[in-house]
C-alpha cells in the first residue's frame, strides 16, 4: 500500500471514529457493539414563525362607468399551529394614504381583501389597521 493511499485510510478511520463517538455522545439510549446495533435519539426542533406571500401580479385597471376597478390574486402562507395571520398595510401618500400617482397628479384608491372561502365577508385595509 502506497504511503499516501495509508495516510488517507488513517485519516478516514480516525474521521469515522470520531464521528461515531461525536454522534454516540447525543444518544439517549446506547446501543451494544455488534454487527447491527440500535440507540434512540431525541431531537427537539423549533422552527420560527414565517410568512411567505406570493403569486403577486400588476393589476389591469377596467372602466366601469365612473369608476376603474381591478383585481389581483395573492397567496398568503403561515407556518405555525394555527393558520391566522393579520394583513397591515400602508399606502405611500400624505398620512399613509393608499394613492397612485405619476409624480405629479395622485389618485386615491381602496384596497378589499377576500380570504377566498365562499361565505366570508371581504375586509376593507385601512393604513395601519391589521386586517385578520
Amino acid at each position: 500500500m502506497s504511503t499516501r493511499l495509508a495516510k488517507h485510510l488513517k485519516h478516514l478511520a480516525l474521521g469515522g471514529v470520531l464521528a461515531a463517538a461525536a454522534t454516540s455522545a447525543f444518544a439517549a439510549t446506547q446501543g451494544s457493539t455488534a454487527f447491527n446495533s440500535v440507540g434512540d435519539v431525541n431531537i427537539d426542533l423549533v422552527v420560527a414563525n414565517e410568512v411567505k406571500i406570493s403569486n403577486l401580479d400588476d393589476i389591469s385597471l377596467n372602466f366601469a362607468g365612473a369608476d376603474v376597478s381591478g383585481s389581483s390574486l395573492a397567496c398568503v402562507y403561515r407556518n405555525g399551529l394555527t393558520s391566522n395571520y393579520e394583513i397591515t398595510a400602508t399606502g405611500d401618500g400624505t398620512a399613509g394614504a393608499f394613492t397612485l400617482t405619476d409624480g405629479t397628479n395622485s389618485v386615491g384608491y381602496s384596497v378589499i381583501v377576500d380570504d377566498g372561502v365562499a361565505g366570508n365577508d371581504t375586509a376593507t385595509l385601512s393604513t395601519g389597521s391589521a386586517v385578520a
